[in-house]
């Protein structure tokens, strides 16, 4: 799984709401994402509501080899177009359905439990065992593979792992968001995929001279765009003792030679999508660029 993910919420219409004005241009762009080399797609069912789902079932009907589209429930719109969290078990359970005849699959790669706290949505009073507890119960029925988080606290990330393994957790951050960097620290030490969502602050880190400056940006050529991405949180394998040690002539020759070859050298664990995923080994992050 390559480090940069596509968020597809902007492919349905204005304010997320119904079909795009030019669906077939939305297919598009999601097909053109996969030849350019995205392997990672984050959805929800409340995007339209279940516009863009449909739009990633038509667009790359028989997921490609190696794709995988992580879709987000327990979320939904409000007949003012708000966005609600929607996580009784009867919605969430129902949601999940929805998601597999929308993408038009057996069986979810990846779904997240969307909680409330930290977005316009604000926190649900139904206890996250009970949302949860659903979709464990539909992961042991074979509907499910891997069960997510986002918009999660330290103190419900905690939680949901008494309950299951988690694969992944969705957390807003970017430059000028560092909500989630507790949460990621869990994540890096517990060897849990964090995909941070907004990484470019939805185009505000533009109004920042700090990183529109040629002072400020990384390189000449570098806007705030490539700032954003090089500052996501892109965690490696976790820590051992021996980094904090000096480094020798020989150990500081194959950490610049692993900089510029990681996949030859063991092969990066963002190319391996089940085991990434699942957080087997060590732990990486993608970036779902909105």
């Amino acid at each position: 799984m390559n480090r940069v993910g596509y968020g597809a919420m902007q492919l349905a219409g204005p304010n997320v709401w119904g079909p795009p004005a030019d669906p077939e241009s939305a297919r598009r762009v999601l097909r053109l994402a996969v030849e350019l080399g995205v392997t990672f797609f984050d959805t929800a069912n409340a995007y339209g509501p279940r516009t863009v789902n449909r739009l990633i079932a038509d667009a790359l009907r028989s997921f490609p080899a190696g794709v995988i589209v992580g879709n987000k429930v327990g979320a939904g719109r409000g007949p003012d177009r708000s966005w609600i969290i929607t996580d009784h078990p009867d919605t969430v359970r129902q949601q999940v359905h929805e998601a597999l005849a929308d993408l038009d699959t057996e069986a979810s790669e990846l779904t997240y439990l969307r909680l409330g706290g930290d977005g316009p949505a604000a926190p649900s009073e139904v206890p996250l065992e009970d949302s949860l507890g659903v979709l464990v119960e539909l992961r042991d029925q074979g509907l499910i593979r891997r069960i997510g988080l986002s918009g999660a606290s330290p103190e419900m990330l905690a939680r949901a792992r008494k309950m299951t393994p988690i694969a992944a957790v969705q957390n807003r951050f970017n430059l000028l968001d560092r909500s989630g960097v507790q949460v990621l620290a869990d994540c890096e030490a517990q060897g849990i995929m964090f995909v941070p969502y907004f990484p470019l602050a939805s185009g505000r880190l533009s109004r920042h001279d700090e990183l529109t400056s040629p002072r400020g940006a990384p390189r000449r050529d570098a806007g705030p765009g490539r700032a954003g991405l090089a500052a996501a949180p892109f965690p490696r394998h976790g820590r051992h003792p021996r980094h904090d040690e000096p480094r020798s002539p020989a150990r500081q020759h194959r950490r610049r030679r692993d900089r510029r070859e990681p996949d030859r050298r063991r092969g990066s664990p963002l190319d391996r999508p089940r085991r990434r995923v699942e957080g087997r080994r060590g732990n990486g992050g993608v970036s779902c660029s909105l």
